[in-house]
């Protein structure tokens, strides 16, 4: 191959590599847009579940501080309108759902015997994890609770063994008992 074709084959290789890199980043476009188009048709779906109207919809958007009319919702049903980030929450909520929930919904209602079903599954989790979450805590309180009274309990022992030590000090158990204790302190950052 001579240098003038080795030469064409390179450039015809980054001209290459450059197309594949703009379809690359084209199609990632394209994939992201269809997740927000998705998002949107779920919510649509939870709308109609609802039995709400468009107005009804941005009506309750109002509510959370958004500019919404009825052909905001219609937009976003058409695609012909982003979805932000904040509006993606405002609905979760307003449907009662976790915004990551929405992610995972089903598209259809009839995957999961309607969206409804869904979202009383969603806060029966939550509610489950906010009750076992607050009886960890409880009970976590509590055991602190009674290793506070034992470290009290453990500390007037060692004080009576220090005393009964200085009173008698051929007592090797009680010296090495104390030693012990407070080789504990000094490792646990007590002294």
């Amino acid at each position: 191959m001579s240098d003038y074709d080795a030469k064409e084959h390179i450039r015809l290789l980054q001209a290459q590599i450059e197309e594949t890199k703009r379809a690359s980043a084209a199609s990632s476009r394209t994939s992201m847009l269809t997740l927000e188009e998705t998002m949107c048709d779920k919510f649509r779906i939870l709308r109609e579940e609802h039995g709400w109207s468009q107005k009804d919809l941005a009506e309750r958007m109002v509510e959370y501080g958004f500019d919404f009319h009825q052909s905001t919702i219609a937009k976003l049903e058409n695609h012909t309108r982003p979805l932000r980030v904040a509006e993606m929450f405002a609905l979760s909520h307003i449907f009662k759902m976790p915004p990551g929930a929405v992610f995972f919904m089903p598209y259809g209602s009839r995957e999961f015997e309607g969206m409804g079903a869904l979202a009383e599954e969603v806060h029966g989790l939550v509610s489950r994890m906010e009750e076992f979450k607050a009886n960890t805590l409880k009970q976590l309180d509590a055991y602190i609770w009674m290793l506070a009274d034992d470290q009290q309990k453990l500390s007037n022992l060692v004080d009576l063994m220090r005393a009964s030590a200085r009173e008698n000090p051929a007592d090797e158990s009680v010296a090495q008992v104390i030693a012990e204790h407070d080789a504990k302190r000094r490792e646990y950052g007590l002294d």
